[in-house]
């Protein structure tokens, strides 16, 4: 496992140096877009699949979850995010990269479903520039880059009647830039000037979730070999946030304003089940609600800021007893459909989007995988004077496993 750690951690700084080119102009409200899928298999299916346990993966959206884990888990992975866009008249098309974190996950006492988890994974993204040509003294240049990050650690237990439940403490922590150029003209007798306002986050929260035991006896149907519902609930203290407001101009640079605010950032809570047909055919379906509302900043309100919705359903197939069979045999395959009603509301449009998913996993031995997933989404519209955005995201994630803490009879 020491090889895998620096394999990954090799993978992360190499991950780390790439630069973004461009995202989506909608980021710029409301601490960026929101990371709801970390993993390739999630992204390949859609959904953040709440009520499975986590056999062959570690992610975050639900603790109780962690009760499943029969192996140490190790994860971490890469997005490919592209993303045209279309005003109407013109279009544009911009690429970048992101790590999607560092999961690592322990089986403490599988009979008791026992399970820890801690990782690093991305919460928001900020990445647009808007050039504004209207005015024929001046170019307007806006631009957004940074984002906030996700620390967390949690644990789960089964209570009496197969009941699992989770807990988990999470610290974000991040920074963004938000900057405005303004470039006159040759013939203007004004000086051009950058502003930029730049603010650093950090704050806590928790996390708490629920699992069912296997309810498939219920159904009398021998098809049907696991069923579960689950839930999560989140909240996040308010957010520490250092601000600071600078003009570079002609004379250098000024620093106009600067001061501790609080920013709320919203919780989220969400509902799943999960149907797993002859051990091999797995249908998640999910429903994640954030009330963007309560956004504020130094208790001020967005009135772009709007409740965001996501709803999902998801399939993979995958053969449980394949793990010493050939290669094609041990390949899995996934697919998935979303709809998202996003925290967008601009010039009266509430945004909404729709994707569609697919992706596969293919062995690299026993219990390590090398997962990888695709989606497309349609964002926004034409009308109101507003932007669509065509994204395609692609996904990879290394998850190695390995047997620790096997107890010895005597």
């Amino acid at each position: 496992m020491i090889n895998k750690i620096a394999i990954i951690l090799l993978f992360a700084g190499f991950i780390s140096t790439v630069v973004a080119s461009g995202g989506s102009v909608y980021s710029r409200y409301g601490a960026g877009d929101i990371y709801h899928l970390y993993s390739a298999r999630k992204i390949s299916m859609g959904t953040p699949i709440i009520a499975s346990p986590g056999y062959n993966d570690v992610d975050n959206i639900n603790p109780a979850v962690f009760s499943g884990m029969k192996l140490t888990r190790l994860q971490a992975g890469l997005f490919y995010n592209g993303i045209s866009q279309d005003d109407g008249s013109n279009t544009a098309f911009y690429s970048d990269y992101d790590f999607s974190g560092f999961l690592f996950g322990i089986p403490v006492e599988r009979e008791l479903g026992i399970g820890i988890v801690a990782g690093l994974v991305p919460y928001s993204k900020v990445a647009y520039e808007i050039i504004d040509e209207s005015n024929a003294d001046f170019t307007n240049t806006y631009t957004g880059d940074g984002g906030i990050s996700k620390i967390f650690f949690g644990g789960s237990y089964e209570a009496p009647y197969g009941i699992n439940i989770g807990f988990a403490f999470e610290y974000y922590t991040g920074k963004i830039e938000y900057s405005t150029e303004l470039d006159f003209n040759s013939t203007s007798s004004y000086e051009d000037a950058l502003f930029v306002n730049k603010s650093s986050y950090y704050g806590s929260g928790f996390k708490f979730g629920l699992l069912s035991p296997n309810l498939s006896g219920l159904l009398k149907e021998s098809s049907v070999t696991d069923l579960r519902i689950g839930g999560f609930y989140s909240k996040l203290n308010t957010i520490n946030t250092d601000t600071t407001l600078t003009i570079n101009s002609s004379i250098g640079t000024t620093e106009l304003e600067k001061g501790l605010i609080e920013t709320e950032l919203p919780g989220s809570y969400g509902f799943g089940a999960s149907v797993m047909f002859s051990e091999k055919y797995l249908v998640a379906l999910d429903a994640v609600f954030e009330p963007w509302t309560e956004y504020a900043v130094n208790g001020v309100g967005n009135n772009n800021m709007a409740d965001v919705s996501r709803y999902s359903i998801g399939f993979e197939y995958n053969k449980p007893d394949a793990q010493f069979g050939s290669f094609w045999e041990q390949v899995a395959l996934r697919g998935g459909l979303s709809y998202e009603k996003l925290k967008y509301v601009i010039n009266g449009e509430e945004l909404s989007q729709f994707s569609i998913h697919t992706g596969f996993s293919i062995p690299l031995s026993v219990a390590n995988n090398l997962d990888f997933g695709f989606s497309y989404s349609l964002r926004g519209t034409n009308s109101s004077n507003l932007i669509k955005e065509d994204l395609y995201n692609f996904a990879v994630t290394l998850n190695f496993g390995e047997l620790w803490f096997v107890r010895q009879d005597r």
